[in-house]
C-alpha cells in the first residue's frame, strides 16, 4: 500500500521534534506500525475517492490502481500519512487534544497525486493566466 509514498520515523520527527522523547513505548525502536497503519488509513480513503470517479472497477482493480499512485512534487499524499500517523500516536497515549489537532491537520491536507504511471516528478506545472 503506497509504496511510492516514503515515510520514516524522520518524517515525524519534522513534524514534531520531541516526538521519540516521549512515546517510544519499551522496546520499541520505531514508529513503523503507526506509520503503516496511518498508509492503510490514507489508502483506504484514496480508494473511496477513485471508486466514486470509476464505480464499474472492483475492489482489485481499484486497488492495482491505487498502488500506482505517485504524490505530487510538495508531498501532500506523505504529509498526510505524517499527520495521521502523529494522530494515532497521540491517540494511543491518551493525548486526544493533541491527537485532534494532528487530524484535523491531516484533514486539511489536500489530497493531490497522480495515479498514471508515467508521471514524472521533474515536469512542472504551468499555469496560464494571470
Amino acid at each position: 500500500m503506497l509504496q511510492n509514498v516514503s515515510v520514516k520515523d524522520a518524517d515525524l520527527e519534522k513534524a514534531r521534534p520531541d516526538i521519540k522523547n516521549y512515546f517510544l513505548y519499551e522496546g520499541q525502536a520505531s514508529f513503523r506500525d503507526e506509520i503503516a497503519e496511518a498508509k492503510r488509513m490514507v489508502f483506504r480513503e484514496i480508494k473511496d475517492i477513485e471508486r466514486a470517479k470509476y464505480p464499474d472497477k472492483d475492489e482489485k482493480e481499484l486497488s492495482d490502481l491505487v498502488d500506482t499512485l505517485t504524490d505530487m512534487p510538495d508531498e501532500p499524499v506523505k504529509d498526510r500519512v505524517v499527520y495521521t500517523a502523529l494522530y494515532l500516536i497521540f491517540q494511543g497515549n491518551n493525548m486526544l487534544d493533541l491527537a485532534n489537532s494532528y487530524l484535523r491537520q491531516a484533514l486539511d491536507t489536500t489530497l493531490s497525486y497522480s495515479l498514471d504511471s508515467e508521471y514524472r516528478r521533474d515536469v512542472k506545472p504551468v499555469v496560464f493566466g494571470r
